[in-house]
């Protein structure tokens, strides 16, 4: 299995993932989807937001629960050139209004900011989350969000990874 830190983010390797999430969605890899207007990432963003108290309810059990792992929350920061750009995070704590994690890779828009990088994080700057549970992924809203504009082969490998839903059942 890959370490904690890179599985989900294999998923937004192979999938889409977006630089900044702001109005104008320009994704990291240079591209543009023109299939997305915007508002399947707004809400995906909504949803993510709206259902963190159960991302924060798995972290908190997760030493409890077995099979629970990898941690991750997509933060927005802002970067200066583009106005902001969203980086996942391992979860390494959290309490109250303050969050820190370790950066799972290098800006692309942010100078000195490198993976492996600790980071303190205000709430209000998330806009995704995941975790793994048994070898699937749970949350990232905002992959789901662009697998249509992904190619077959992308969609192929995260749908492999990804749980059929974003949110576990209750009782699961």
């Amino acid at each position: 299995m890959t370490g904690p830190l890179m599985i989900p983010h294999v998923i937004l390797a192979a999938a889409l993932a977006l630089a900044p999430v702001g109005a104008a969605c320009q994704p990291a890899d240079g591209l543009v989807y023109a299939h997305d207007d915007g508002k399947a990432v707004a809400a995906a963003v909504a949803k993510a937001r709206d259902s963190l108290p159960i991302f924060w309810r798995k972290f908190e059990g997760r030493e409890r629960t077995p099979g629970y792992d990898a941690f991750m929350l997509k933060v927005e920061l802002p970067a200066a050139k583009i106005g902001s750009e969203a980086i996942w995070i391992g979860i390494v704590s959290h309490a109250g209004n303050r969050i820190e994690g370790i950066v799972t890779e290098d800006a692309l828009y942010i100078p000195g900011l490198k993976g492996g990088a600790r980071v303190q994080v205000d709430p209000a700057t998330v806009i995704d989350w995941s975790y793994n549970k048994d070898d699937k992924i749970y949350g990232q809203f905002t992959t789901r969000a662009l697998l249509s504009d992904a190619t077959p082969a992308q969609r192929a490998e995260a749908l492999a990874a990804l749980a059929p839903m974003p949110i576990e059942t209750e009782g699961r």
